[in-house]
Formats: structure tokens, sequence, C-alpha cells
């Protein structure tokens, strides 16, 4: 009997810019194939039901392993397919009503290896109770490798409609996977992949190795990994072709460049950084995997980022030993262009910029929240001289305060992030984490601007920044996440959250490498100083005035 795995349940841009510069690296391709208990299968569950579920979460693993998550990852050119490559998902059901099988226990697991005859094979079941002792969202083969890349035909694994309803079945099946490849759990970096609790996508060098020898055959390339090893991002922004996707690169993965791929997320190292972690130096994140580099520093102390797409300014709040300083930025260098006091105002938070309804910048303003013991008050900052109007105090307040700030500039909309907040009727006071402040009820001096959580959300997260890109209409959030192992202890990861601003439905989320965020700002990518701002800028131009069109600009 082998030994287990748990994972526990806490195409007009490529001609416009050419090919992909260096050659990418052959893929490694896991052919496996997929089963779902006939009991799951019902009304509006049908096969097809499942089988998109399957692609999408098969889609966020691919983003998990072929994507940088940070300096602890190395991308890993990995492919999940369906057996022999066939395009989409075929789902097969498995079982006979009633058996039990769909509440797996770990007599259970040899019969599932008895089932869907040779190769690997994915079951789909609604939750496992005994996984090597414990229950889990995922379980899988954990075989001993001898280094020979190919197919163990009885390697199989177990995830969970429990994994699903958390929205991490994509890193659950690359992590049991991963498993299969006889990788054990590892207890290093908080956004390892072979965390034994939900945590990132992150793979050492020796780990992407190891990943292949779960392999089948070797098979196309990922075009966004330069090179013909594994380990190394083209460029964001780079043109790139794989498979159905023609875009750019971001992070290693090639995507859609009117998504997230045509973003670039600037943010920067928290003053208040734990030990070993980045401080006071600007970050490059990839908007897609949401890996991110030190894009050269120091540069100076920050606690907000905003960026002014009609002027093309990057504004921050420089940390002073008196009033905080409104700053602009230079990209190239991260030194400070200009610096204007905000008189009275000692410590503000975070920055978001709001374009008004002109296309000129008469209707501009700079928002930011500001500490005044205890609450939060939203104030109005003049982006040209610096003259600070207060809008009011948030209406409610949230453990450790609001840190992150967002303006939605297709719709008006303001966001705040923190880690707590009065959703009413909500069992969980701490579920939404992403909350609205409604500007038109602000009643300067006295009264509070309404501020309500998004209902349905559950993004919590603890010293988190916020940025919004019309580009790919989403807002980008980074914060950390802290919960409690079920065998005493805590587990603390950076996460990157993308929430989609018209439906405020939450896409991906993933564990990255660990920074205390101090700001988030999101750019057009490349941005406009890069040598193919102007080809990209284009297209990505094209993209944002269909957005503004259909939003009725």
């Amino acid at each position: 009997m082998s030994r287990w795995g748990a994972l526990l349940a806490l195409a007009a841009i490529s001609a416009l810019l050419g090919a992909s510069a260096g050659a990418a690296p052959a893929a490694d391709r896991h052919a496996i194939k997929w089963f779902v208990h006939t009991d799951l299968v019902s009304g509006a569950a049908t096969l097809p039901f499942y089988e998109a579920m399957i692609e999408d979460a098969l889609d966020d693993a691919l983003i998990h392993l072929e994507g940088n998550q940070g300096p602890a990852d190395t991308v890993c050119c990995q492919k999940l397919d369906q057996e022999e490559h066939s395009p989409g998902v075929v789902l097969q059901t498995f079982g006979t009503p009633g058996d039990g099988l769909d509440v797996v226990d770990g007599s259970d697991f040899d019969t599932l290896h008895t089932l869907g005859g040779s190769g690997s094979r994915a079951f789909l079941v609604d939750s496992i109770l005994n996984c090597g002792g414990t229950s889990a969202i995922g379980c899988a083969d954990l075989p001993v490798c001898d280094g020979v890349f190919d197919d163990d035909p009885d390697r199989i694994l177990v995830v969970t409609l429990d994994a699903q309803d958390m929205g991490v079945l994509g890193v659950v099946i690359a992590h049991e996977r991963g498993h299969n490849a006889c990788l054990a759990h590892s207890s290093g970096s908080a956004c390892e992949l072979m965390q034994s609790v939900v945590s990132g996508g992150c793979l050492s060098p020796a780990e992407c190795s190891a990943y292949g020898t779960a392999r089948q055959s070797v098979g196309g390339t990922c075009a966004c990994h330069a090179g013909t090893s594994q380990g190394t991002p083209e460029p964001d922004a780079t043109a790139c072709s794989d498979g159905p996707v023609t875009g750019l690169c971001s992070g290693g993965v090639c995507g859609d460049p009117g998504g997230d791929a045509g973003v670039a997320v600037v943010a920067w190292g928290g003053i208040g950084a734990a030990a070993g972690e980045v401080a006071d130096d600007p970050l490059r994140l990839s908007a897609l995997p949401g890996g991110w580099s030190d894009a050269g520093g120091p540069g100076p102390t920050l606690k907000g980022l905003a960026y002014d797409a009609d002027g093309d300014v990057l504004y921050g709040i420089q940390d002073a030993s008196g009033d905080d300083h409104l700053v602009t930025l230079d990209r190239g260098d991260w030194s400070v262009l200009s610096s204007v006091a905000l008189a009275g105002h000692p410590d503000v938070i975070s920055l978001a910029f709001d374009p008004g309804a002109s296309p000129g910048p008469g209707d501009d303003r700079l928002l930011a929240l500001s500490s005044s013991g205890g609450f939060e008050d939203l104030i109005q900052i003049a982006p040209a001289t610096g003259s600070v109007v207060l809008l009011g105090g948030l209406s409610i307040g949230a453990t450790g305060g609001f840190t992150g700030l967002a303006y939605d500039s297709l719709r008006g909309r303001l966001y705040t992030s923190g880690f707590a907040g009065a959703e009413p009727g909500s069992p969980d006071p701490t579920a939404a984490g992403l909350f609205e402040i409604d500007v038109a009820s602000c009643n300067p001096p006295f009264a509070f601007c309404q501020t309500n959580a998004v209902s349905g959300l559950r993004v919590p997260r603890r010293d988190s920044s916020l940025g919004y890109s019309p580009v790919s209409d989403a807002l980008y959030l980074v914060g950390r996440s802290e919960f409690t192992l079920s065998g005493g202890g805590t587990h603390q990861v950076t996460r990157y959250d993308t929430i989609d601003a018209a439906s405020l439905v939450k896409g991906t989320t993933i564990g990255i490498d660990d920074y205390t965020p101090a700001g988030l700002a999101a750019l057009p990518a490349p941005e406009p100083d890069s040598p193919t701002g102007l080809l990209a800028g284009a297209a990505l131009a094209a993209a944002l005035a269909r957005r503004r069109r259909r939003a009725g600009d």
C-alpha cells in the first residue's frame, strides 16, 4: 500500500510585437483521466458542469505551476493535461449510487486503485474523511520514485468539492500531482506548493525537476519561459502564443492583454516588514500570477500608492517625522520628483486616484485614509497643491484598521480593505475583507461616510493594500492571511487576490512569497517607459477604450 500525501482543509498583439524573444523550454505533460462520483451528478450538476469546473481548476493549477509567485519560486514548465492531450476535460463517472465512495475514508483508496483502468487518474468526490489519519481536501499516492521520467500506472489523486467551495481546487490539484511525483510535504517558505496546508505555488528548482518524474511525455513549450531549462520567466509584456492563448506574458504565464496580463502592479515593501522581508523597496508584481521582484531600491519610506492614468503620474504617501508628504515618483530610479506636506495629517495610511468625470485634470482628486484615534477618516487631496479637505470618518471600524484604498474609475466607486468589519447579518464579521465607501454620503466635518462590507466576498487580509486597473477592470489585493492549524499553532501566508470589479466576484487567490505591502498601484503593461511601450500600449489603449465605451463613459 502506498503512502499518502494529504492537503489539510484549513493574435493581434502577436502581430504587433512579434514572437517571444527567447527559446522556450519543452513542457512535461501529465496525462490524467478524470472521474466524478455518480452520486454527485444530479440536477444542474451535470457532467458538462463538472468538466467546466475542472477545466477552470486546471487553468488555475497552470498559473500556480508555470507562474512566478516571488523570489522563493521557480517557474516550472508542467502541463496537467486530459489523457492523450485532447482539448478540454472529458469526464467519466465512477462508482454506483449509494456505495459511499463520494465520501472517501481510508479503506476506500484500495478500491479507487482498481477503478478507471491504467494510467494516472483523478477522482472528484464530495469530501475525504481519512487520508493518512486525518480529514483532507485532497489526497494522493506518494510513491518512492526512481527518477525515471514515465508514468506509474497505479498513480491516483483524489480532490473534493470542499476544495472547490474554498476556491482552492486548482492549487489542490497541483499539490496532489506533486505527491504523485514523489514530493513530500515541505516546511520552508510559507508560499510553497507542498506545504501541508493550502499555501501557494512556490517550488524549489529540485522540486520542479522532481515534478516531471510523473510525466508521460514531453511536448509543446511554455511560451513565457526563457531558455531551454526550467526557472526563468520571459519579461512581462513580451508577446506570446501558448495554445489557444495569444497575448502577453505575465510572470511566466501567457495571458489576455485586455485582462490581468495587460496590467503591471507596482507595490512597496512596508515599514512594518518582518525580519527577512523587504522594507522600503519598490516592487513589481506580475498581475496574472502575483509574483513579485525587487524593482531596485531602497526607495523612500512609503505608506500608499496611486496611479493617474490620464497624466501618467505615480503618487505616494511618504512617511515623515511630522506631517506626511504627498510625493510623485520616477519609475526609473524611484526617486522623489516632487513633495508637499499634508498639513495636519501625520498618519495618512493609503491612497487612491479619482480622475473625475471630465478627460481633463480640472476635477482630478486624490482620496486617502488618515488615522484619527481608532477610526479612519476619508480625506481629499488636491494633486497640484496637496491641500486637504476632510470628507468624514468611516462609519465602521476594522481590527487593525482599514489599510487599502482603490477607486473604480469606470463606475465611480471607492473601496477599502481591512481584516474585519461588521457586515449586517453576517455570522462571521471578519469574512468580507472588502468594503465600499459611499463618498456621496459624507457630510463634513462631523458626519460619517457610510461604509459597507461587500456581501458574499471572503478576503479578510491583515496589513492589506488595494489597487484597481481599468484595463483589466479588476481590483488587486495583497495582504496576510492567518489561520489556526488543527494540531495547534498558526500558519500565515501572504495572499494575492484578484476581484472582478463588475461583479465583485473573487477571481484567483494565490499564496505568494512573503512581504508586508505598503501600497499598490496598477499600471498598464508594459509601463510607458519600457522599450515595447509604444506598440503594446496602443493595443492596451484600444482595450481600455472598449471598456470605457461599454461602461458608458
